[in-house]
Parts: structure tokens; C-alpha cells; sequence
């Protein structure tokens, strides 16, 4: 799957400027001290809703926050396969 914050173009994984924008939202909420529960219920009072159009749930927010720290941390080949 592609990750939540991210598109295919021309074969590599590149922003995807709205979604983005959410996943840096997300990892600020957190740095700031908000819980996985805190930033799930603010996207879902803003009406932000997942790619699928579902509410946030902690889980989620946990899986995109370690998925971005990870790639943060880490070189990728990030050419399609």
C-alpha cells in the first residue's frame, strides 16, 4: 500500500501536498505533547478524514507518526517495483 502522505509519480513515491500537509500536522501535535487519542479526535473535529474517507483512529495516527519518523531516519529507494 501506499503510505498515508505520499503518491505514486512517474514510477517514485513522492508528497502528496494535501495529505502531506496532515502528516506534518500530526507530528506536530505530537512533538508538542498530544496523544495518539488528543490528535485522532482534533482531525476528526476539523472533519479531516482519512484517503478512504473514515475517521482517525490512535492507531492510525501511531502508524503514520512511525512510518514518517522512520523514513526520516533512513536513505529509501523509493522507485516503484
Amino acid at each position: 500500500t501506499i503510505p498515508y502522505g505520499h503518491a505514486y509519480l512517474e514510477g517514485k513515491l513522492v508528497p502528496e501536498p494535501k495529505e502531506y500537509k496532515i502528516v506534518l500536522n500530526v507530528c506536530l501535535q505530537r512533538k508538542r505533547g498530544h496523544s495518539f487519542r488528543a490528535i485522532s479526535r482534533n482531525l476528526n473535529g476539523q472533519r479531516i478524514f482519512t484517503r478512504t474517507g473514515k475517521k482517525w483512529t490512535h492507531e492510525l495516527i501511531k502508524r503514520i507518526i512511525d512510518r514518517h519518523e522512520s523514513a526520516l531516519k533512513k536513505p529509501t529507494n523509493n522507485k516503484m517495483k
